[in-house]
């Protein structure tokens, strides 16, 4: 994914607003209240369209795998990779490989297919674009597309897909900004989240318990909010209008904010059409 450094957009939109080329030169309030401007128009642009960079198409299962260390109970479900079936638990386990083990597992019958929002070890879906039996990409004419529904499970699937489907999704919007600088002296926990103003000019989230790890280069404590390229114009062209909004500039800001979709939809059409993307486009229209 082509991305830009938080700073950019922090700087740009300030400038807009009518404050400091530098995040020193203007207040904390004001740092504050441009980067929430910031985190809702980018999570807003996020969710506008299928764009590209932040769709995957992936072959999901609808159980976890079976691992040979776990400790498997009465009515635990796995997905067995020696003969690609489902199988559930029988007896109380730990080792015993469902295909040849009889006495501990019998194949799941009657199975509720589902892919779960989160699995382990895979990206989190956040919407849903297709599904279908078939990799689209080398399948273009006959994909076997499926129908699907949503449910607190998951993505419900069809019986009658296979023992595996394949799911066209936009990732989530899950990162997080901050205009809070990075202070070496501070002890951070996990989930925290700094401004590395002074050298990346990125944001990071701790995931990792520390004091003095540099974010910009300790990866094992800090990991970078990445900052989509194709949304910087569309936020900071709304984050401007939801400045002056803010300042009582309501008629002012709809003419700005209609500026900012036209930025999006701009975007649009070099994503999709420019560069002769395949797919049909599905954006939010205003």
């Amino acid at each position: 994914m082509r991305t830009v450094t938080f700073k950019s957009v922090l700087v740009a939109l300030a400038q807009r607003c009518g404050l400091g080329p530098d995040p020193d030169d203007f207040t904390t309030i004001d740092a504050a209240k441009l980067t929430s401007f910031i985190q809702d128009r980018y999570v807003e642009g996020f969710e506008w369209a299928f764009w590209p960079e932040l769709t995957r198409l992936e072959q999901r299962q609808y159980r976890p795998s079976w691992l040979v260390g776990t400790a498997y109970v009465v009515g635990n479900e796995v997905f067995n990779e020696a003969d690609e079936l489902y199988y559930t638990s029988i007896l109380n386990g730990t080792g015993q490989q469902p295909d040849l083990s009889p006495t501990y597992w019998e194949l799941t019958e009657d199975m509720d297919r589902y892919i779960a929002y989160e699995q382990t070890g895979e990206t989190a879906i956040g919407t849903v674009k297709n599904l279908s039996s078939k990799n689209p990409r080398t399948n273009q004419k006959y994909p076997g597309n499926l129908g699907f529904e949503l449910s607190n499970n998951g993505v419900q699937v069809s019986a009658l897909a296979p023992v595996k489907s394949w799911i066209e999704y936009r990732i989530r919007p899950t990162a997080q900004f901050t205009s809070v600088a990075y202070d070496g002296a501070t002890a951070y926990v996990v989930g925290d989240v700094v401004f590395d103003v002074a050298t990346s000019g990125e944001c990071y989230v701790c995931i990792q318990d520390g004091t003095g790890q540099d974010p910009s280069t300790s990866p094992t404590y800090w990991t970078v909010q990445e900052f989509p390229y194709i949304l910087k114009k569309f936020v900071v062209y709304a984050g401007y209008a939801d400045y002056i909004r803010s300042d009582g500039q309501q008629r002012t800001a709809e003419t700005e904010e209609n500026t900012a979709y036209g930025k999006l939809s701009e975007t649009v059409d070099v994503e999709f059409g420019q560069q002769r993307q395949p797919q049909s486009v599905e954006a939010r229209v205003y």
